[in-house]
């Protein structure tokens, strides 16, 4: 199977750019120049760091082209042989990079649900993830409409109780296909919202957003900060109001479980879509006017959707 030219582009672009100390990617770069930058789009001699949990998707992406497109396999694995990906490996867990004070610090990195994700793409190639792919260690259970909800006992950045949202269980489901665990968790997460729905009559599609004001990103949680249903920014503090009913986790669900209320998500979403610049975040749930944010992240995991329901989950072994 040949792939079109862009996607060779887009993969000699991430075989050409400058890696944060010729160690892994940076966290951020300019989409137009490749340079790294700072997360004010500003550049950065040095750079941020690495994030493991980024670079281990796309590593279980990149190895998903080099199996079904060999005419690019050379330029995969060029691009993956200048990645030290070891780097961010440690005794089972994902190491991810950051500069504190001018010094790289390796921190532990993945919360329930992303970290079992991410371990997934690395096992793919033959690194030994088995702390990262348990939970018994750092998991509790907490009851949320009902449901048992799965909560990482550890704290979110070091600042605030971690948070279940549905984004990383979306993401095993379409990506990969849902394992024996992951199945039940997904499962409990996708009905509360469904029940929520039923119990208030307010459509509930919920997982991290972008803001089309600031603070520009929030983690809409199931279970966050203590406390069922919390909208919670990156310093940990409250902000209910901009719960919005997302795009992408409609589409998603929809795809993974097909039910009645799925339909009624995206039957709601869907004329938001814009055939030149895509579908925006949602809805903000406390007055129904449009989360006008439009990113990357929402659209792609929209086409990640259909595509899960015309040939099934992303990564798997067949040619």
């Amino acid at each position: 199977m040949k792939m079109p030219g862009q996607f060779s582009m887009t993969i000699n672009t991430l075989g050409t750019i400058r890696l944060f100390d010729d160690i892994l990617p940076n966290k951020a770069y300019n989409v137009q120049t490749a340079e790294l930058v700072d997360y004010g789009n500003k550049p950065s001699e040095r750079g941020l760091g690495w994030s493991a949990l980024d670079i281990a998707r796309m590593v279980g992406a990149l190895g998903q082209v080099k199996h079904r497109y060999p005419d690019l396999a050379g330029q995969v694995a060029a691009v993956m042989d200048k990645w030290h990906l070891g780097e961010m490996v440690e005794d089972g867990q994902l190491i991810g990079g950051n500069l504190a004070d001018g010094k790289l610090r390796r921190d532990q990195e993945g919360r329930l649900g992303y970290e079992q994700y991410a371990a997934k793409a690395m096992m793919l190639f033959g690194y030994d993830m088995y702390r990262a792919y348990h939970t018994e260690e750092m998991m509790m259970v907490q009851e949320v409409q009902g449901l048992p909800i799965p909560v990482d006992t550890r704290l979110h950045r070091n600042i605030t109780p971690a948070f279940t949202v549905s984004e990383p269980y979306i993401f095993d489901g379409l990506e990969f296909g849902f394992d024996a665990r992951s199945i039940r968790f997904a499962t409990a997460i996708y009905k509360a919202q469904e029940a929520r729905f039923r119990e208030t009559g307010i459509l509930t599609a919920v997982s991290e957003s972008h803001l089309d004001e600031a603070p520009y990103f929030v983690y809409a949680s199931i279970w966050g900060g203590g406390a069922p249903w919390a909208v919670m920014t990156f310093k940990g503090e409250r902000l209910d109001s901009k719960r919005t009913t997302t795009t992408k986790t409609a589409f998603a669900w929809d795809a993974l479980f097909g039910t009645d209320y799925t339909r009624e998500l995206v039957t709601a979403l869907a004329p938001l879509g814009d055939p030149d610049r895509g579908w925006p975040e949602g809805i903000y749930e406390a007055d129904g006017t449009t989360n006008s944010s439009v990113t990357t992240n929402t659209n792609a995991v929209v086409l990640a959707s259909l595509a899960f329901k015309a040939h099934g989950p992303l990564i798997r072994a067949e040619p």
